[in-house]
């Protein structure tokens, strides 16, 4: 006997599913019906023009080359463990 079947035949489950099958479609808006504007709504609102504003001003800033900003990471990264190996090599 498996532990599904034994589950889904039970009376608690069958209740809670009808519930669900009966909640399942929202109700849709009809066209005279106006939307209620929340607290929450509001805050999106704002956080959404926020963002806008930090997209576009992202977008407006100048930018490095590519290919500083791929190489400079790496030569950095190589003269810092070029001086570790010699620090190292120093107190050996």
């Amino acid at each position: 006997m498996s532990g599904t079947s034994a589950l889904s035949s039970s009376p608690l489950l069958e209740r809670k599913a009808g519930k669900l099958r009966e909640h399942a479609a929202p109700r849709l808006a009809k066209g005279e019906e106006t939307p209620v504007h929340s607290p929450v709504h509001a805050l999106q609102q704002e956080l959404i023009q926020i963002e806008s504003a930090q997209d576009a001003a992202a977008l407006s800033e100048p930018k490095a080359p590519g290919w500083v900003r791929l190489t400079l990471p790496l030569v950095v990264s190589g003269v810092l463990w070029l001086g570790i190996f010699q620090l190292v090599a120093m107190l050996w």
